[in-house]
């Protein structure tokens, strides 16, 4: 006689079946369903400066940069739809994007504004929503990378125009 030796698994599977009750069945009528639809809105995952090839570090003012991610397409009327870049800092006022060259959900390409020397936080707003529909209030991504202008840089190789 062979004797086998059974494997067990360390963890093992199983399964319920029931039949409701009656009241069972009568407590699931006095149940009421509250969905909520998850909000989103933009996100902002890089910006490339097209004159350093920095991503997600330095900008080039006057220059071109690509910023990349989801939900970013600037739709809506409400007045602070648009790309900004805020100085850091406490009651700084925001630096609006007056050239926008591309805008899709995932790619913004613009022309990054006249900025001082210092650091900027990048934002988007946008009244954009899933499958282009608008929404009602504005949503804002601010990206969380603290992004430079340094025009003494020796990165920055174009001629000077005086």
């Amino acid at each position: 006689m062979v004797k086998r030796r059974l494997s067990i698994p360390k963890k093992n599977k199983f399964g319920v079946t029931f039949t409701p009750g009656k009241s069972l069945l009568n407590a699931l009528k006095n149940l009421i369903p509250h969905f909520r639809i998850a909000k989103t809105g933009p996100v902002i995952n890089s910006i490339t400066d097209s004159t350093s090839q920095s991503v997600s570090q330095q900008i080039t003012p006057n220059a071109p940069a690509i910023i990349a991610g989801a939900g970013l397409l600037l739709k809506g009327s409400d007045p602070s739809v648009g790309v900004y870049f805020t100085p850091d800092g406490e009651g700084k006022t925001p630096v609006r994007v007056n050239l926008i060259v591309s805008n899709t959900t995932s790619q913004i390409i613009i022309q990054v504004p006249q900025l001082a020397d210092g650091q900027y936080w990048l934002s988007v707003t946008t009244q954009a929503g899933a499958g282009y529909t608008l929404v009602k209030e504005p949503r804002t991504y601010k990206f969380p990378i603290l992004l430079t202008v340094d025009s003494q840089s020796d990165d920055d190789d174009r001629p000077v125009i005086e």
